[in-house]
């Protein structure tokens, strides 16, 4: 299908429809998918940005993002990048590519063929039909070299797996104390631990000194993301 590309030049464009504009709420991020790329569309005012959908930082979904004045603002760690463009005021270097849209007949269109050069360029890495899904963790951090063999340990059978070595998700694994910062005590080892075919009781008394104590034959245990 002919048409004219938005700089004015010709070209061959494979119109793709991603949003029905009227509704698309102004200023709310939303959610469309060309073949394997992940894409956030955008309306402001009279005017759409239809943005790749991805955080350049840890990958997030930007269709879960916010709009703060002319910024999109990543929900995970609030990254931004501006709506008209997709390059960042914080760090001009980091850019959502943005792709060519328009509207039409109620409908926000973008090229498809634009999508697949993209997507020959930049290979995506998600797996949306295996663990995480959509929102796996795929780029990580040296901060947190574990995070790969935790997920593989969440994909595994449990009865197969061994003791290994764990890391705190979402806490940078250089900011947590390290065992050389740790003074052992001699009074640590007054009652060394169970071995690992010894019962040991679970329950926990929540307000032992109350009139009523509540007892917890199985505890509660809420600790960060995982």
């Amino acid at each position: 299908m002919d048409h004219t590309t938005t700089d004015g030049s010709p070209g061959t464009r494979r119109p793709t429809q991603v949003a029905a504009w009227s509704t698309l709420e102004d200023r709310q991020p939303a959610y469309a998918l060309i073949g394997e790329v992940d894409l956030v569309v955008v309306r402001y005012d009279d005017e759409v940005s239809v943005l790749y959908g991805r955080c350049l930082h840890r990958g997030a979904l930007m269709s879960d993002a916010r709009v703060q004045g002319n910024d999109l603002i990543c929900g995970l760690h609030h990254w931004d990048y501006r709506l008209d463009t997709g390059v960042s005021a914080y760090a001009n270097s980091e850019t959502l590519h943005k792709f060519s849209a328009w509207i039409e007949d109620d409908a926000v269109w973008v090229d498809e063929h634009e999508v697949d050069a993209f997507a020959a360029e930049h290979p995506q890495p998600f797996q949306r039909d295996r663990y995480h899904g959509l929102y796996a963790d795929v780029h990580g951090v040296a901060e947190e070299p574990f995070n790969a063999y935790i997920q593989s340990l969440a994909r595994g059978d449990p009865a197969t797996l061994g003791h290994g070595p764990t890391s705190a998700m979402g806490v940078a694994l250089t900011e947590l104390p390290r065992w050389d910062d740790i003074q052992i005590l001699a009074g640590q080892f007054a009652h060394p631990p169970r071995l690992e075919h010894e019962s040991v009781g679970t329950e926990v008394v929540i307000g032992p000194n109350a009139k009523r104590p509540l007892t917890l034959a199985i505890p509660l245990l809420v600790s960060d993301m995982s």
